[in-house]
């Protein structure tokens, strides 16, 4: 069929020769920029790589010139020279010496140089590239420089032959584009467009009932009719396709199965919904390689997971069928059973693999609680049965077959009844049954011939049902179970013994030893006589226990109640109430004395010290005495009275007793009220700092301050430390407080050191309870550098007795306070007991002398030898010493003429509120100066 030909109006607008234009446009366009992109690209290139090359060479040459400049070897200069000779573009190599002078060229009558640049350069210039690089020595020193000039023309030459090449391809590629462009008539173009718009409209829409336009053009009308066919059928078959996936789609979310496809050759995965909301995971992101879904299966499951695929795919199993478990989006491990099936193949290899997957945790779970009971039921100690409302036997326990010396096969399907018939009678079994029958219970004693002798046994027989009663009905399954009833009276009795005795002193407990006061206060008041209630309670019990282990202070708690029944009758009663307070009644008291005498024989017999383990330990108590009628008519008044009592015996110096005294109560009411005063002071703003001046005896200069806290009450007053500090250790409030005075402190001095008190640093007492039940050396990096405090300024202080008590814990700890850059003191040197193998061990700067050493210095010679020798001891150690407690000048004479470096006292300043030490300091500095 021959296409009309179009006039001669449009024959210039035709979309052939459109085509053709925008075909030989597009062509030579792509070709020109092409081709210019390219030349500059190489140009560029070539020039870079040029021009780095050389520079590199230079710099090496110059640095294997350095020898022969410094020695002045021109043989070896010569021979660097000449090494160059292999790069042919070279024209012209030459070394100078610092002066520019030449030293050795590749080319005679090469000329000096005259302006010299010390800096290495590499550029271009015309036709050639001139690199010059110094020669530097190892100090540093230029001792010369290297000139080389590099011929480019190379470069010139290979542009032309490219754009020679490049004019010829663009030549060729024209006269191809306008053939082409010539061989393209306007109806297969028609045909052409319409196809691919019908093309996109399916691929976007998905829509295959989309039709393209017939042609008469024979060929072409065959193509559009196969390709609309196509579509029909395409269609038809996504309808069919879609209607599959959907009742697909319902049954798997039925069933509660997931959906996974593997494309093995691509190592793709796909899973449905079904599968990400099993495993908690945003839709599309399982969607992944391969290997991503192999890293959420638990490590122990990997090898049985890919054993059963391998197995699989080199066809020899049906099915690819294993549980494994998988870690879920929430983090937590899923039991899952995947089953698929190679669907597609290619060359006799697997490409695709289809399968489901079910979530099976709670079987899983089931199966394990399962096989657990039936562990427990078959391995527990007691005989155990399981059987039938009618009491046939459905299973037994290893334990029960042992007690009946029966085998199973014999027991399994016979009724208790029968078994146990020859020691009750039929009437007890018919009990047991309407039991079962109406209330699904019974329990009672029954007897049991077992063991090789035939011997009878008594057991207390119990019978539970098995699952849910509603459930099972006649099908009902019981659970009996056979304790000892000897071992059942036994393990009461132990309950009892629990109930009324301490298991580790075998002493009555609080429990007993009330109900025992209770009875003694009757039988007192019916025989008008007098009793007495005695609290004791160990000293230093804490330290001993945490410094040396639980075990160690439970030994010595057990040989402290023996020792303290010794001195007292059989008839009075000795109890453990808890912890290390021990308790003791005494009845039919004829007068005070009688009493005084027990408390004083209960404090011998701690004079000589327990042994325990491979230690002696030296210790002592406090005790506390209320009397039946004068101090208490009731159980919890004397107990509350005898403990007052104690705490008074403790406060006056420990290692002594107490008879009760009213006041005692008021004390120890208004210590609780400070108590609980001091829990709102922190948060009130009543606690606030002052600071002592720390002074260079030698000079009388200020080199830092010690930070003391102070308790202004509302109402009371200033509190004296002395005593709210013991309040706040026993209750545990010195933690929060111990880090308000360390953050506070840190604080200020920053603020000091903004406003020129520079070299000054700052000292913080640190108490026992701090240093061993806070992370110490964190909560001073953390305020540290919350403050912004340098470590040189802080100083903490501890005292002498807290390190020893704590030993080696000690020394781990003051490491790695000291790894923060801060500095350590010992405080009030010299009261403790102090061992010089720990303190040589000890990462401390300075020692601080107490304060009674130094009152004693004008009257006491021991009191100066203890001084000398701690001095002496110090500067053996390498430390620096602080006097506490400098009251006059004739004190401060005598610690400078034995060498010892500061000093603190009322001679030089009292404790001072920041203002009033700030203007302390200030007025001193302007004397110094």
């Amino acid at each position: 069929m021959q296409l009309p030909t179009p006039s001669a109006a449009s024959t210039s607008n035709s979309i052939t020769k459109r085509i053709r234009r925008v075909i030989l446009t597009v062509t030579g366009t792509s070709l020109l920029l092409a081709s210019i992109a390219f030349v500059l690209a190489d140009i560029i290139d070539f020039r870079r790589s040029l021009q780095q090359n050389i520079a590199t060479m230079g710099k090496v040459t110059a640095h294997n010139s350095v020898g022969a400049m410094a020695f002045s070897d021109t043989d070896a200069a010569q021979a660097i020279l000449h090494s160059l000779r292999s790069y042919p573009h070279i024209q012209f190599a030459g070394l100078y010496d610092a002066e520019g002078k030449i030293f050795e060229t590749t080319t005679p009558n090469a000329t000096d140089l005259t302006n010299i640049e010390s800096a290495a350069y590499t550029e271009f210039r015309d036709d050639i590239l001139e690199v010059f690089q110094p020669i530097i020595q190892g100090d540093g020193e230029i001792i010369g420089f290297l000139l080389l000039i590099v011929d480019t023309e190379e470069q010139n030459s290979r542009l032309v032959r490219l754009l020679f090449i490049i004019s010829g391809i663009m030549l060729i590629c024209g006269l191809i584009a306008t053939a082409l462009a010539r061989k393209l008539p306007y109806p297969i173009i028609s045909v052409l467009d319409n196809l691919v718009e019908v093309f996109d409209r399916v691929a976007t829409t998905k829509d295959f009932t989309q039709q393209t336009i017939e042609t008469d053009i024979t060929e072409f009308n065959s193509l559009v009719t196969g390709f609309n066919t196509m579509l029909s059928n395409l269609a038809e078959a996504d309808y069919r396709l879609r209607k599959s996936e959907e009742r697909l789609a319902l049954a798997l979310q039925g069933s509660g199965e997931g959906l996974w496809d593997l494309d093995l050759s691509k190592s793709q995965a796909f899973y449905d919904h079904q599968s990400h909301k099993i495993l908690g995971y945003p839709m599309g992101t399982l969607n992944r390689e391969m290997e991503y879904w192999v890293s959420l299966i638990h490590d122990e499951d990997v090898a049985r997971a890919n054993d059963a695929l391998q197995q699989h795919l080199a066809n020899k199993t049906a099915e690819y069928t294993v549980e494994y478990r998988v870690k879920t989006a929430s983090n937590e491990w899923l039991w899952l059973s995947v089953h698929g099936k190679v669907v597609e193949w290619s060359h006799d290899q697997p490409t695709r693999i289809s399968g489901i997957m079910l979530d099976i945790t709670d079987r899983h779970k089931a199966d394990e609680e399962r096989c657990l009971l039936t562990a427990i039921f078959k391995n527990t100690y007691e005989p155990v049965i399981v059987f039938d409302k009618e009491l046939f036997i459905n299973a037994v326990n290893t334990a029960f077959v042992e007690l009946t010396k029966q085998k199973d096969e014999y027991l399994m399907g016979s009724n208790l009844s029968s078994l146990l018939l020859s020691h009750q009678d039929s009437e007890y079994f018919s009990i047991i049954r309407k039991a079962l029958h109406k209330t699904n219970h019974w329990e009672g004693e029954i007897r049991v011939e077992g063991g090789n002798n035939g011997d009878v046994f008594n057991f207390w027989f119990t019978i539970s049902p098995v699952g849910d009663v509603t459930r099972t009905g006649d099908k009902q399954s019981f659970l009996g179970t056979f304790s000892d009833v000897l071992q059942r009276q036994k393990v009461e009795d132990e309950l009892r013994y629990l109930a009324n005795y301490d298991p580790l002193t075998n002493l009555p407990n609080r429990r007993m030893f009330e109900d025992r006061i209770n009875h003694a206060l009757n039988l007192a008041e019916r025989n008008n006589s007098v009793l007495a209630v005695i609290f004791v309670d160990l000293d230093r019990f804490k330290q001993i226990n945490d410094s040396l282990g639980h075990s160690v202070g439970d030994a010595l708690l057990s040989q402290v109640a023996e020792r303290l029944a010794e001195p007292i009758r059989a008839s009075d009663t000795l109890a453990r109430l808890g912890g290390d307070e021990f308790t003791l009644l005494l009845e039919n008291i004829n007068c005070k004395e009688l009493v005084a005498k027990v408390a004083d024989k209960l404090i011998g017999q701690f004079e000589k010290s327990i042994t325990v383990q491979e230690y002696d330990i030296k210790t002592s108590a406090s005790i506390g005495i209320a009397l039946y009628p004068d101090d208490g008519t009731t159980v919890d008044m004397l107990m509350k009275n005898a403990d007052a009592a104690m705490y008074a015996a403790k406060n006056i110096g420990r290692n002594n007793y107490q008879f009760y005294q009213p006041v005692m109560n008021e004390r120890a009411k208004e210590r609780l009220a400070l108590e609980n005063d001091l829990f709102k002071a922190l948060d009130q703003g009543e606690l606030f700092l002052v600071y002592q001046p720390k002074i260079e005896l030698s000079t009388g200069k200020i080199i830092g301050v010690e930070a003391l806290i102070r308790w202004h009450h509302p109402e009371i007053g200033l509190i004296s430390p002395v005593q709210f500090i013991p309040i706040s250790e026993e209750s545990g409030l010195i933690i929060p407080i111990g880090e308000w005075v360390l953050e506070t402190a840190c604080k200020k001095l920053v603020q000091w050191q903004q406003i020129g008190l520079t070299d000054f640093s700052i000292a913080v007492n640190v108490s026992g309870k701090q240093f061993q039940s806070v992370d110490l050396p964190a909560l001073v990096q953390r305020i540290l550098n919350e403050t912004g405090l340098d470590p040189q300024y802080l100083e903490l202080e501890l005292t002498e007795s807290l390190l020893m008590e704590t030993g080696e814990k000690a020394i781990q700890t003051l490491r790695e306070l000291k790894d923060l850059g801060i500095h350590l003191s010992i405080d009030d040197f010299g009261t403790g007991y102090s061992s010089l193998q720990y303190l040589s061990k000890f990462p401390i700067d300075l020692l601080k002398i107490d304060r009674s050493f130094i009152m004693g210095i004008g009257s006491e010679e021991k009191s100066v030898a203890i001084i000398r020798a701690i001095l002496a001891m110090a500067q053996g150690l390498g430390l620096e010493v602080v006097a506490e407690g400098i009251e006059d000048e004739g004190q401060a004479r005598l610690l400078k003429q034995f060498n010892c470096q500061y000093g603190q006292g009322y001679l030089y300043s009292r404790p001072l509120q920041e203002q009033n030490l700030l203007d302390f300091v200030l007025n001193k500095m302007d004397k110094t100066l």
